[in-house]
């Protein structure tokens, strides 16, 4: 009976001991599976600054160590200042460590690779590059050409989103003509077609692209890229000034005998649409024949003038100096 009692014994401390090395091994909690929330990843933030938190459920692992790389994991960013920029591949490497009773050996996501310990692991998260931002919202305005007017280059007004005007020569004022492009000169002068450019560089973390539309007084300019959107020339060219118009002869009067006319000739740098005889400031007249450059006068009292129109408007005209035609005095001696 005592040996039973003795063999029964032996089976529970048996029996006690196996159930105690079952449960040492399953209290070691397996970790199968991660979450994080990445913050800070932001074109211009300061990349030592990005922000990396679990997932309030990952209990059993800390967060031991965050590297920021850059160029393909091949450089550690150091510099507290340094921020993110566009076309540069970064990625993070998180170095973990498992708590007391917990195995993080199976954890097997592709971007989980082991250090060696059992209980560490390095996850790395690769980012997509940034792409610059587009220069915008570039508006420049200027005084436009003026018949025999000073030629100044200064920029009136420029605004811009993510550029500045470049440092030497920002603008200028250009002739163009089918052979090419000339020095402007020290005044405007007509007939010549003048052409106005602006040259901008991009801020930090901006580029110009081609298909953006800046204006020069409101009107959109043509752009040129010049080094892959490391800087661009707006232009604009302006009509084609013409001289004022005006009398290039003025009609002169004189004497002409008794009971006879006198011919006046003038000319003017444009075809007139009309010409009104005035006399005295009052149009008593109108030439039949627009185009024609002389007329025949009889002596009157008052001051004649002629007033030739280029436009159909009411003010579309310039007037002659005035001139007078009298008839020759007779010597009745």
């Amino acid at each position: 009976m005592k040996k039973r009692l003795l063999s029964i014994l032996l089976c529970l401390v048996m029996m006690v001991g196996l159930l105690s090395g079952a449960a040492s091994a399953e209290g070691t909690t397996p970790i199968t599976s991660l979450k994080f929330t990445l913050s800070g990843y932001t074109l211009g933030a300061k990349a030592l600054e990005l922000k990396l938190t679990k997932d309030p459920g990952d209990v059993g692992i800390d967060i031991e160590s965050v590297k920021v790389l850059k160029r393909g994991n091949s450089l550690e960013i150091v510099d507290p200042n340094e921020i993110f920029v566009p076309e540069m591949t970064y990625s993070v490497v998180i170095k973990l460590k498992a708590r007391d009773g917990f195995d993080i050996t199976t954890l097997t996501k592709e971007n989980v690779k082991a250090t060696g310990a059992e209980n560490e692991r390095y996850v790395t998260f690769h980012f997509k590059p940034f792409d610059y931002l587009p220069v915008k919202d570039v508006a420049v305005t200027v005084a436009p050409p003026v018949l025999g007017a000073e030629i100044k280059a200064e920029a009136l007004s420029f605004t811009a989103t993510g550029a500045v005007l470049r440092e030497t020569t920002p603008t200028s004022w250009a002739i163009i003509r089918p052979e090419g492009s000339y020095n402007a000169g020290s005044t405007f002068v007509a007939g010549e077609v003048y052409e106005y450019r602006v040259f901008i560089t991009p801020q930090e973390l901006y580029k110009i692209y081609p298909d953006n539309t800046f204006t020069i007084n409101g009107l959109a300019a043509e752009l040129t890229v010049i080094s892959d959107g490391e800087m661009g020339m707006l232009s604009y060219e302006f009509e084609p000034l013409e001289e004022a118009k005006a009398f290039t002869m003025q009609p002169v009067g004189g004497i002409t005998p008794f009971r006879t006319e006198k011919e006046v000739s003038w000319t003017t740098n444009f075809t007139p649409l009309k010409v009104e005889k005035l006399r005295d400031g009052v149009v008593y007249g109108v030439l039949a024949d627009p185009t024609a450059t002389s007329a025949m006068y009889s002596a009157g009292p008052g001051l004649e003038k002629l007033r030739a129109y280029y436009g159909s408007g009411d003010k579309d005209y310039v007037e002659s100096d005035e001139f007078s035609v009298s008839y020759e005095v007779l010597d009745r001696a």
